[in-house]
């Protein structure tokens, strides 16, 4: 990577930090125009388009990012987003099924009782938090009605699921010295006009 590549990803992602979504854009498009092979990159710009309403750029810069790594789960989750942003319900919910397997290329079932680690990517334009803020975190296998109802049980592709398919389970979150759970948020030390420092 050149110095002068290098230098535009760094200043577009300290923008892109503080919120500065304009700034930001565009150190981010010189960076990928000069080597397009940075999948965070596009995520970003994904992030930045989306929240103008340029729906159809960020789908593209999402799918670009996921060409790249096709297991950029913080990319697939803000495509599934976008896809239905656009209306586009059914590949909404193709990407959201295999975002919640252990593998988006290859999804297969969870073993029952026998803990998985996790990643979920909490978007961090949407989430900003002062100094104090409590926060409650709700855990659930669906993310209906935003994307589909969860059968529960695993199949090969929803639009297969049958009734019987649709039971209950139980999701546990374990919080232990040898499995602990954690959140973690950045801190913002420079507020700007719109946004609020972050805080653990």
């Amino acid at each position: 990577m050149s110095d002068r590549v290098q230098q535009l990803i760094s200043l577009g992602r300290e923008h892109y930090n503080a919120g500065e979504y304009d700034k930001a854009e565009s150190y981010l498009a010189q960076a990928v125009a000069a080597r397009p092979n940075f999948p965070d990159v596009y995520n970003m710009l994904g992030v930045i388009y989306h929240s103008q309403g340029r729906f159809s750029d960020a789908e593209e810069a999402f799918e670009a990012a996921l060409r790249i790594n096709p297991n950029y789960t913080e990319a697939a989750l803000n495509l599934s987003v976008t896809y239905n942003d656009r209306g586009k319900y059914d590949q909404a919910r193709e990407v959201y099924g295999r975002l919640i397997s252990t593998s988006y290329d290859q999804p297969r079932p969870l073993l029952a009782n026998k803990p998985v680690e996790w990643k979920i990517p909490l978007r961090d334009r949407d989430h900003v938090f002062r100094r104090g803020h409590r926060l409650m975190v709700q855990i659930q296998s669906s993310w209906f009605p935003l994307i589909d109802r969860n059968p529960q049980k695993f199949v090969a592709s929803i639009y297969k699921a049958s009734a019987a398919d649709f039971v209950k389970a139980t999701q546990r979150v374990y919080c232990s010295a040898a499995l602990p759970s954690r959140i973690v948020l950045p801190v913002v030390s420079q507020l700007t006009s719109s946004r609020a420092a972050s805080s653990r």
